[in-house]
């Protein structure tokens, strides 16, 4: 996946499934990117991950944003990240090699969201 991805990825959380069909649908209207996921990933939330070039992610993410509103949960957008997140976004986490440690760390957070982005250590 690291070769093949785009420069930037964006999130949004949703508290409601059909307002996230209509804020991917018109985020897809806005501009050009291409859907990582996008579906419920909990009763009653709706996950959105695009990637693309940066600009364009960024004026997807905006969009998203507005549109979502008050059924925003957690956003993230995130240009260039490490390609440890894009692996674990491709759920190839056997890839992921700790860098001369032999430490463990667990993160447990709320969201989507934050957990990508406490993966990011560019």
């Amino acid at each position: 996946m690291p070769n093949t991805i785009d420069p930037a990825i964006a999130i949004l959380e949703l508290s409601s499934i059909a307002k996230g069909i209509i804020t991917l649908d018109t985020m897809i209207k806005q501009s050009h990117f291409s859907v990582i996921h996008a579906g419920y990933n909990m009763p009653g939330k709706y996950l959105i991950i695009i990637n693309g070039k940066v600009a364009d992610t960024e004026e997807a993410y905006f969009k998203g944003q507005e549109v979502a509103n008050d059924f925003l949960i957690d956003t993230l957008f995130l240009p260039h990240p490490d390609e440890n997140v894009l692996l674990a976004i491709d759920k190839k986490f056997q890839n992921i090699h700790a860098r001369e440690s032999n430490s463990l760390a667990i993160i447990e957070c709320m969201t989507v969201a934050s957990t990508i982005k406490s993966l990011d250590i560019s």
